[in-house]
């Protein structure tokens, strides 16, 4: 006797998902390349802000390095220079002012001081010219007016008188009576204002020595001066002595520069470095 007996399950071979479409091993397809996934929809707030600042910080970045670039590109470069060597007997630029450009108070008539003529030969072995009697004249009277008018108030204005001096005198100038904290006070506390006003100089000598020229010149002036409040005018004289500079050459005059000064028209002894 046959017993039938029913069929169990049977198991299922397994099939391996076939690839996607245009990879290998799968089925042919179209090619596809990978892209990232942008999400959609506006980006959040901060992320909008983040860039707007990013955005403003590049335009300013660009537009100052644009700006520095012209800026120096239009502003004049410094040029090295070998420093400059100045001799010893140069001070400052000395006497610029043209013989045209002071204007003297008038003469006492008859005038009847005593001054060179003609020029003596020492002025002319030294290389001088007839003319550069004028520019020295110019350079005494312009510094008789600067030294001897002042303001109490601004007392500081008188070191400007050192580009009228020689190498030597600018140092010396630092010990002068103008320069003295007593003279300074007293004229301070009366609130003194001094205008001094040249009339022409007058050549007292001359005399040439170690290649320099040595003149001395004799200028008379009137003194406006006002002290406490009250004005006075009185009449004085100043001689200075000036020496030329052969270190500067105008062309067409002697360059000179003032050496030393005394209160009167008597001569004095030249320093030992004019």
């Amino acid at each position: 006797m046959s017993v039938n007996i029913p069929p169990g399950p049977q198991a299922i071979p397994s099939v391996p998902n076939p690839p996607p479409p245009g990879l290998a091993g799968g089925p042919a397809g179209p090619a596809r390349s990978w892209r990232p996934q942008v999400p959609h929809g506006p980006l959040p707030l901060n992320t909008r802000v983040f860039l707007i600042l990013l955005g403003i910080i590049l335009v300013i970045s660009i537009l100052g390095s644009a700006s520095l670039a012209t800026q120096f590109l239009s502003s004049p470069q410094p040029q090295a220079t070998a420093p400059a060597t100045q001799p010893a007997s140069v001070g400052g630029k000395g006497c610029t002012l043209s013989p045209l450009d002071i204007k003297y108070q008038p003469l006492p008539s008859p005038d009847k001081r005593p001054y060179i003529t003609p020029l003596p030969a020492a002025w002319f072995e030294a290389g001088l010219h007839e003319q550069d009697v004028a520019y020295a004249f110019a350079c005494a009277a312009d510094f008789t007016q600067r030294y001897q008018s002042f303001d109490a108030a601004h007392l500081d204005k008188l070191t400007a008188l050192t580009t009228l001096l020689s190498a030597s005198a600018s140092k010396r100038f630092s010990s002068d009576a103008h320069m003295k904290q007593d003279w300074r006070t007293e004229v301070q506390n009366h609130h003194t204002v001094q205008v001094a006003k040249a009339l022409p100089p007058s050549l007292q000598d001359v005399k040439y020595t170690n290649k320099l020229l040595l003149a001395w010149l004799s200028v008379p002036y009137t003194l406006s001066v006002q002290k406490d409040g009250k004005q006075t005018t009185e009449n004085q004289t100043l001689t200075v002595l000036l020496v030329t500079d052969n270190n500067q050459n105008q062309g067409t005059h002697t360059v000179w520069q003032v050496s030393s000064w005394q209160d009167g028209s008597s001569t004095f002894s030249a320093p030992d470095h004019p």
